[in-house]
């Protein structure tokens, strides 16, 4: 097995990885009370608890996690093209790492709103200590489309294919 093909099997190990840790997360310390809102690939999960905030989940739930599920699905899309360009067509790794680039993007977006909703929104008279990181799952992600795009390049260039690797 070439090293273009072990590189997109290992983005597709990366991809699938990422599923199953946190991507970010948002902890709010407010006198002697803590809320922390962490987002896996499959849902939200909150702990702890600020009197006077209302739950994240409980307003937001149906929107944010069908997005959620959305880009999960992307994530494992991406994984099986770069298993498929890995042991059969090649070309597919081409479509596999702009997803596996554009879902930490959107991501972002999604933590964001997030963001903007629990501390400015729900919680603007309180003094609060806000902290936010993105977590191992959105790193792990991007990694794993860096693998897809090496892996592209040196398939193509194996190939023999001269043009540049976006096309």
């Amino acid at each position: 097995m070439k090293a273009g093909n072990l590189l997109g099997l290992g983005g597709s190990f990366l991809a699938l990885a990422s599923l199953v840790l946190p991507w970010w997360s948002i902890s709010i310390v407010a006198a002697n009370y803590s809320y922390t809102l962490s987002c896996y690939a499959w849902g939200i999960k909150e702990t702890g608890y600020i009197p006077g905030v209302p739950s994240v989940v409980a307003f937001f739930a149906y929107p944010i996690n069908t997005v959620i599920m959305l880009i999960a699905v992307f994530a494992l899309i991406s994984a099986l093209l770069g298993i498929i360009g890995s042991f059969w067509k090649p070309h597919f790794m081409g479509e596999a790492w702009p997803i596996a680039f554009i879902i930490p993007i959107v991501y972002l977006g999604i933590f964001y709103m997030l963001y903007d909703i629990v501390v400015k929104q729900f919680a603007p008279e309180l003094q609060v200590t806000t902290t936010w990181t993105l977590q191992a799952g959105w790193f792990i992600i991007i990694i794993a489309g860096i693998l897809f795009l090496v892996a592209h390049h040196m398939m193509r260039k194996n190939q023999g294919v001269s043009h540049p690797i976006f096309f």
